[in-house]
């Protein structure tokens, strides 16, 4: 229902009040749906902790190239590359190279874990890998940003249809970003009571480390034989 509203509202302007506050709240429930990442976002941000505004900002990355990506996606092809709210075609093979990627980037968190390799274990990565991490997962299309886009095209409304699917990045991206923080205060609240001997600090965020990769890993391995 909420979302024919606002698919009505990209072709009346009249409607703007209400589409954006539609828009908003959409994206705040549809990320809470499977496909955006919010899982990998937590394991990844639990075995490696960081700043909150990193966590903020890894969130706002993955929404805006989720939608982003869709939308470009459309413009470009059309809206063939979605059937039954499902992708196909390009779409399908971007959603490929998505778990892909994120299942390379797992493995690769794992093997810098398990060898002890990173000499800032302590306290975190510096997230540069967290960075391709972010593009792995807002590889995959939004196939909701796909029909809105669509309803949008044939009612010639683009910048109206461009600017609701931005609302909706930013819903999306708020839930996502709660499950960032989330994952950083659980860390947080696992390493707070430890003791301050730095070989046991060391061992449990090495534990942690460890766990965060395999589920990224795992997550990835799953996804990419699914959609296979």
């Amino acid at each position: 229902m909420a979302t024919g509203a606002l698919a009505q509202a990209t072709a009346d302007l009249r409607l703007a009040p209400l589409a954006v506050v539609l828009a908003f709240a959409l994206g705040l429930v549809h990320a809470l749906m499977p496909g955006h990442g919010k899982t990998i976002l937590f394991s990844y941000f639990l075995g490696n902790g960081a700043r909150l505004a990193t966590g903020v900002g890894m969130a706002f990355k993955i929404a805006a190239l989720h939608v982003g990506t869709a939308a470009f996606l459309l413009l470009a092809i059309g809206g063939a590359v979605v059937r039954l709210g499902r992708l196909r075609g390009e779409g399908h093979v971007l959603e490929l190279a998505s778990y892909a990627a994120v299942t390379l980037i797992g493995a690769w968190l794992f093997y810098r874990a398990a060898t002890n390799s990173d000499k800032t274990a302590l306290d975190g990565h510096r997230h540069a890998r967290g960075g391709m991490l972010a593009y792995a997962v807002g590889l995959l299309p939004c196939p909701l940003t796909i029909i809105l886009m669509n309803y949008a095209l044939v009612n010639e409304t683009l910048v109206g249809g461009l600017l609701l699917i931005a609302v909706m990045a930013i819903g999306i991206a708020v839930t996502m970003s709660l499950t960032g923080l989330a994952a950083i205060f659980v860390r947080r609240a696992l390493t707070a009571g430890l003791s301050p001997n730095l070989t046991w600090l060391q061992r449990s965020t090495r534990a942690l480390q460890l766990a965060g990769a395999a589920l990224v890993f795992s997550i990835g391995v799953v996804s990419l034989l699914r959609s296979l």
